[in-house]
């Protein structure tokens, strides 16, 4: 019933032994995980001359191991948010990735005014990312903020007298700004709540012609903005390879539109030809549903 197990990270790049074994207990799991601790963290120099043979990137590492592991489906990471950050381009990248849990540090906190512990801006805006790819926050350390509580013990109208409160975990305050970041979170917007179940995906190609599709099915896959947005830069650099500037005037192209569903392929064809042509152009669309 386990679902997953977390596993120690790589020593730097040599790892071969180590996910040569790795590899071997994936060959033999079914319904588990493993999940690799990574640290995030890479060294950026200025310096020209700096030997990149030297340079800490842990994202190679990464990469590195899961080539050797033959890109199992069954193996993740989990990232070890430390106090220091490397570059935004550098955080990019692990969006990307397969990221299933953030290991945060006590020691990435601060303190605020009050003495409770916070997180720097970037560390915020890290975290909120994690947060709308639904990867789960782990707090690991020793807490290093005594915040007093009132689980200590509630002093009663007779002072020699305490009323017992149930004990609160020492990472509790870690724990309350966390829920804290996760509740002040601006909303998705309306396309990516839309596309949150079919993010990391891939979606298999729908058969129109062989296929009697509900109109459920076209409402779901024509909310792809992306791919009607490329499907008239194709059709408008078609147009342009097709005829050349001095024919656009003579030449009438007849632009078929076979399998129209319910019209968003037509409006990408006339807006890719409006890109290319003033006219001597004409659409015709065809839908068997």
């Amino acid at each position: 019933s386990l679902q997953a197990c977390v596993i120690p990270p790589p020593k730097r790049s040599t790892c071969a032994n180590y996910a040569r074994v790795v590899n071997n207990i994936l060959q033999g799991l079914t319904n588990m995980q493993l999940w690799l601790r990574i640290p995030l963290e890479k060294s950026e120099s200025m310096d020209e001359d700096h030997d990149k043979s030297e340079t800490v990137d842990s994202w190679e590492w990464w990469n590195s191991f899961r080539l050797l592991c033959e890109h199992s489906s069954q193996l993740y990471v989990a990232l070890d948010i430390l106090s220091s950050l490397p570059s935004m381009n550098s955080l990019g990248r692990w969006f990307g990735e397969p990221v299933r849990a953030a290991i945060l540090q006590t020691d990435a906190f601060l303190t605020n005014a009050r003495g409770y512990p916070c997180l720097s801006k970037r560390h915020q805006t890290l975290l909120t990312g994690f947060f709308n790819h639904s990867v789960q926050v782990i707090i690991s350390g020793r807490s290093n903020h005594n915040v007093s509580q009132v689980s200590e013990g509630v002093l009663s109208r007779d002072e020699n007298h305490t009323e017992d409160t149930p004990t609160q975990h020492a990472l509790s305050p870690y724990l309350d700004y966390m829920a804290y970041l996760y509740q002040r979170m601006d909303p998705l917007p309306e396309q990516e709540r839309f596309e949150i179940n079919y993010r990391d995906f891939l979606q298999s190609p729908l058969q129109p012609l062989m296929d009697n599709l509900e109109a459920q099915t076209y409402e779901t896959f024509e909310k792809d903005t992306v791919k009607y947005t490329q499907y008239q830069r194709a059709i408008a650099k078609a147009l342009v390879d097709k005829v050349s500037d001095d024919e656009v005037s003579t030449t009438r192209t007849v632009l078929m539109v076979v399998g129209a569903g319910r019209g968003p392929l037509v409006r990408a064809s006339l807006q890719g030809c409006r890109r290319n042509w003033s006219d001597a152009k004409s659409i015709c669309s065809g839908e068997k549903s």
